[in-house]
């Protein structure tokens, strides 16, 4: 604390505490932004390397909520039906023209 807030709490302990508020907003605003003093952490490993890293983790933790929680349960099975569908991963037939060869924008 220095002087100035010293004697605004002296003189004025409300005008003292709304000028503590500000700082500590401002502050935080500051926070957020990258300047020399102060450096955004980076991560320096490939996407590989986190995925491998915490993978374990994350896919105990979710079979985990998948067994013990219905909430869990439900939004997994949507997100599979949304994202994957409802038939799950299969072959697709590959269009074919009337006289039964492989349309000719797919061959390859």
């Amino acid at each position: 604390m220095n002087w100035m807030d010293k004697l605004a709490l002296t003189v004025s302990p409300s005008w003292a505490l709304k000028r503590a508020q500000q700082r500590q907003m401002v502050q935080a605003f500051q926070a957020v932004e990258k300047t020399r003093l102060h450096k955004r952490p980076t991560e320096h490993r490939s996407a590989n390397a986190l995925v491998e890293s915490g993978g374990r983790s994350l896919r105990g933790q979710a079979r985990f909520f998948d067994n013990n929680y219905d909430i869990v349960t439900a939004i997994f099975d949507t997100l599979e039906n949304t994202v994957i569908g409802k038939d799950g991963i299969r072959v697709e037939p590959m269009p074919r023209t009337l006289s039964g060869e492989v349309h000719e924008s797919l061959a390859q």
